[in-house]
């Protein structure tokens, strides 16, 4: 038994997408049944944009990138042809990832020495005078 698989001719949107993209860098392919964008980048790297070719107003759909045949990254998106693309550059173009940044701790503070009351002079005592002998 043969499977056929219905191919349909690409809609409006998908078709405009890929013009906006570069139709000499991007093309549209049928993959596993659908229409989708495709590109091939260096170093065996393949970029499939899916989720375009259909009815709806909105641009919802993923950008898939595959390097050696293996899923690298994904990038979902939904809303405007301008979130498809900016999906598309993060997904080509990851962000690096940040770099764990040593918080400086702050410097260790200095010992304020707090002027200490100067120690209390024992308070002499005045001592009585010594009597004068009484005369008798």
């Amino acid at each position: 038994m043969i499977a056929l698989t219905h191919v349909h001719v690409p809609g409006r949107k998908i078709r405009r997408l890929c013009s906006t993209l570069g139709a000499t860098l991007y093309k549209l392919r049928n993959f596993e049944g659908e229409n989708v964008i495709y590109r091939a980048l260096d170093d065996n790297t393949e970029v499939l944009i899916f989720g375009l070719d259909n009815i709806n107003k909105d641009f919802k759909g993923a950008v898939v990138v595959y390097k050696d045949g293996k899923e690298v990254s994904k990038k979902e998106f939904e809303g405007t042809e301008e979130d498809a693309v900016k999906a598309l550059e993060e997904a080509v173009n990851p962000p690096a990832p940040k770099k764990e940044e040593k918080k400086a701790e702050p410097a260790p503070k200095k010992e304020e020495k707090k002027a200490e009351p100067a120690p209390k002079k024992e308070e002499k005592k005045a001592e009585p005078a010594p009597e004068a002998p009484k005369a008798e």
